[in-house]
This record gives C-alpha cells, sequence and structure tokens, in this order.
C-alpha cells in the first residue's frame, strides 16, 4: 500500500477487486466513472469528500470519504485494513483495532482538532487530536478556551506520533 508524509490527504481507501487498497485521491473520479458511478462533486467540481483520522497505538493517516456512500461495514473494512497494515493480527472479522475519528472544518481550535458529542444534561465530552505537529500550548489554549466556553463534563486527548 502506497505511504505518504501527509499534509493534507492524498490517499484514499478504496475498496478494489484485490481487496482494500490506499489508491491515489485524483484518480477516483476516474474510477468511479469507469465501472459507471458518477459520483457527487462539490461546488469546484472535485469529489465531496468528508475528512477523517484513522489511527491506532500512535500511526494514523488522514483519508477521506464520501460518507453518504460508505456503509458501517465498509467502515469497518476500513478499520480492519488499517489495523492490519500497522502490524495488528485480527482473531476476528470484529476486532478491528483502529480507530476514526471525523474531522469537521468548524471543529478546530489553535491549530488543534476536535471532536465532541452530548455526555449528559451536564454537558458535553471533548476529544482534542494532537497531530505530530501539534504544540503543547496549542493543546493547553484549546483546553482552556472549550473549558471556559462549553459546558465540558470530560475531556481527553488522542495523541498521533506518527502519520503514516
Amino acid at each position: 500500500m502506497p505511504k505518504s508524509k501527509l499534509t493534507g490527504p492524498d490517499y484514499i481507501l478504496a475498496l478494489t477487486t484485490m481487496g482494500m487498497k490506499f489508491i491515489p485521491l485524483h484518480n477516483l473520479y476516474q474510477i468511479c466513472l469507469n465501472i459507471g458511478h458518477k459520483p457527487k462533486l462539490n461546488e469546484r467540481g472535485k469529489l465531496k469528500m468528508d475528512k477523517y483520522l484513522i489511527h491506532y497505538k500512535g500511526k494514523g493517516r488522514i483519508i477521506e470519504l464520501n460518507t453518504r456512500e460508505t456503509t458501517a461495514d465498509k467502515f469497518g473494512d476500513i478499520k480492519q485494513s488499517f489495523a492490519h497494515e500497522v502490524g495488528v493480527k485480527s482473531k476476528s472479522v470484529y476486532d478491528s483495532y483502529a480507530e476514526i475519528i471525523r474531522l469537521y472544518p468548524d471543529q478546530i481550535k489553535n491549530g488543534v482538532f476536535y471532536s465532541w458529542g452530548l455526555a449528559s444534561a451536564d454537558g458535553a465530552w471533548f476529544n482534542l487530536v494532537a497531530l505530530p505537529d501539534t504544540t503543547k500550548e496549542q493543546l493547553d489554549k484549546t483546553r482552556k478556551e472549550l473549558l471556559d466556553e462549553q459546558d465540558v463534563v470530560s475531556l481527553s486527548i488522542t495523541r498521533i506520533q506518527a502519520l503514516i
């Protein structure tokens, strides 16, 4: 599978006739047309994709997926493929090990991505995503701002040491 030192996503995980493979993102539109599927395009004529971080034990990759056409089974396949790539040998089809976090463009503070969800009537949980180039100062500032601005029930940090 292709490896990339990413600053932005340039590969996408796709189901091919040879299994799950990372393919160059710029080839995806032509591949879709070749199989008779016309994907949705955004206002700039590009494929409408959503950005995700898939990670396991400090290793991660930023990928883009068309969420509207990605089933739960495909998400499972993506997680299993990545886990296998970083050396995990699954015991069953349900052991995925890898996790996926959606990176929303409006959920970023001080250069730090975060995700959140409703925890209870008392507030929300927050998860900060520390990529390899994220500084301690960025994390501290983001943590402080979220605690000041939101009803935070829990706050965790997902640390990624290397993008592969």
